[in-house]
Order: C-alpha cells, then sequence, then structure tokens
C-alpha cells in the first residue's frame, strides 16, 4: 500500500515499541479507490470517531520548536474555563487570572507569535472536516506533533481566546478568526454559523 510521507511519519511515531496498538486510520481502513465503500464510510464517520477511545489528531513531525509551542498553547488553555452556557471564566488556581478578557495582554513575544502562526498554519486545520473529528472525540482527544502531544480540550480553549485577543499578529489573528467559530460550544452553533462553516 502506498502511503503519504506525513502517514508513514504519523504511522512510525504512534506506534508502541513493546505492545500492539489498533488504530483507525481513514487513508488505510476505507478502500480509496471504491467511491461506493468510501461515500458509505464517510456516512459512519460521526460514529466513527465519536465511538473513538481517543483521537489522535497528529500535525506531522517536530518542527519550529513545536513542541514549546504546543507546551505554551496547553498553558493557555489552562488558564480559562467554559461555562454550561459557554462563557469563559477563570479556572481554578489560573496563574493568569482574566485571561480570558479580551483586552487582556497575552503576553506573546514576535518569535512565539510566529511559532503559534507556525503551528497552525500545518495542514491538517485547512481541513473543515477533520475539526468535527476532534469536537465529536472523546476527552481524551490529544493534539499531537512529534512526540509532543496535549490535551485537545486547552488547545481548543486557549485558539478561543487567542482570536480575541486584540495584541495579535495580524496574521495569528487572521488563523484564529478562521477556526474560532468551529471552535465555539454546540449551544453557540446556529444554522447560519454551521451553513458558512460547511
Amino acid at each position: 500500500m502506498q502511503l503519504g510521507r506525513n502517514l508513514h511519519s504519523a504511522l512510525k511515531q504512534l506506534r508502541y515499541s513493546n505492545r500492539p496498538r489498533r488504530l483507525w486510520v481513514d487513508a488505510v481502513c476505507i478502500n480509496q479507490d471504491d467511491i461506493d465503500e468510501r461515500n458509505v464510510q464517510v456516512m459512519r464517520m460521526g460514529a466513527t470517531y465519536s465511538l473513538a477511545t481517543r483521537v489522535v489528531i497528529w500535525l506531522g513531525s517536530e518542527a519550529e520548536d513545536s513542541t514549546h509551542t504546543l507546551s505554551t498553547i496547553a498553558d493557555f488553555g489552562e488558564q480559562v474555563e467554559f461555562t454550561v452556557e459557554g462563557f469563559l471564566a477563570d479556572a481554578p488556581g489560573a496563574s493568569e487570572p482574566m485571561w480570558w478578557n479580551p483586552s487582556q495582554q497575552c503576553h506573546t513575544t514576535p518569535e512565539l507569535g510566529h511559532l503559534l502562526t507556525a503551528l497552525l498554519a500545518r495542514p491538517w486545520f485547512s481541513r473543515v472536516w477533520v475539526i468535527q473529528e476532534a469536537l465529536l472525540g472523546s476527552r481524551q482527544t490529544i493534539i499531537q506533533c512529534g512526540d509532543a502531544f496535549i490535551p485537545w480540550p486547552p488547545f481548543r480553549k486557549a485558539v478561543l481566546v487567542m482570536s480575541q485577543k486584540e495584541e495579535l499578529p495580524q496574521e495569528l489573528r487572521n488563523l484564529t478568526d478562521t477556526y474560532r467559530g468551529n471552535l465555539l460550544p454546540r449551544s453557540h452553533w446556529s444554522l447560519f454559523r454551521l451553513l458558512l462553516w460547511t
């Protein structure tokens, strides 16, 4: 079977060295040359991802200090919590109170802004349907780059908050604005938002 370079590196990275690991990989598990099978399986994607023990979002190999960038995003995300109504508030024990407030400084240096932009510009983020896979996954969903990974929930919260920060470099603001609507809690999904996303 022919594998793309990114999938090859993902499979090498995600396998366990000491025990078997069972993975569902669309490109491998669905016969991409059989249109009928592919159409049937696409209709099952919601169930596949919502029933998975864990969804692994593979962004690619380590590059441009992505390990440090993921760690920073996780720290940002751990400063805030969503209420049931979809409002943002301080997380218990937050070291940066009010970080969720758009006027509160994000403390991004030009270098960090560049690293965040490089991470969010990776190809995974350009495909709309993959974000639904992350949203359908359990709270065990992770986002991984090389060896480094962080849980999806803090990543999601960090991007939502960063998208409202006035101090962000324009290129980074454009990227976070693009994802913001897709990452909002379901209570915020209107028909218009879903149509726009589609």
